[in-house]
């Protein structure tokens, strides 16, 4: 996908503040999480370091819906990401949305089109890496759920472990989901690969 294209759609995204504001779906999450969460300072310059790294800019475009649990745990903490590390910016796109099909299908995980998918891109919105729907150890313990709780269909397994999984994003998987954009982000940029 071109640059010029990126960078269109990354303006006509809206700010974290305003998708909460309009979420229908997991309000008291985004806003939990939000009040909640913190980027230690530490953390916070090796994200900044990465910018330097990048040009003095980094782009992040969520494609999500306010309806996805793993987008009401992840946004709100790259929300915080990028408050504490100058040069990164975010911007949301709806998932779901006609016009953003195209850019879901670019980025896939699996066949049902995980989310959320955010994409990292320098200040030339040449792609530097992407993340998907969750970190590998949210992974791992979603499917822990699932093994304690197969007795469950698939609205009440969601029903009963969304809290599970929100207070273990809350409790440890918030540091796996750093780490692990911290590792997209560590790759070289593409203006100077």
């Amino acid at each position: 996908m071109d640059p010029q294209t990126l960078k269109a759609r990354f303006d006509a995204g809206i700010d974290f503040s305003t998708f909460k504001a309009q979420a229908q779906r997991h309000q008291e999450l985004f806003e939990d999480l939000y009040a909640t969460l913190r980027v230690p300072s530490d953390i916070a310059n090796g994200f900044g370091e990465l910018v330097r790294r990048h040009g003095g800019h980094i782009h992040a475009l969520a494609l999500a819906e306010d309806w996805c649990g793993d987008a009401a745990r992840a946004l709100p903490l790259l929300a915080r990401v990028c408050e504490a590390a100058s040069g990164m910016h975010l911007r949301i796109l709806h998932s779901d949305a006609q016009e953003n099909q195209t850019l879901v299908k670019h980025w896939p995980k699996s066949e049902r089109n995980a989310i959320p998918i955010i994409v990292f891109f320098n200040g030339q919105f040449d792609e530097i890496g992407h993340w998907i729907e969750r970190s590998q150890a949210g992974d791992v313990f979603r499917q822990q759920l699932r093994e304690e709780l197969k007795h469950l269909s698939q609205v009440e397994f969601s029903k009963a472990a969304r809290p599970r999984l929100a207070q273990e994003f809350k409790n440890r998987l918030w540091r796996e989901t750093l780490c692990e954009w911290q590792a997209v982000l560590s790759v070289k940029s593409p203006q100077t690969a």
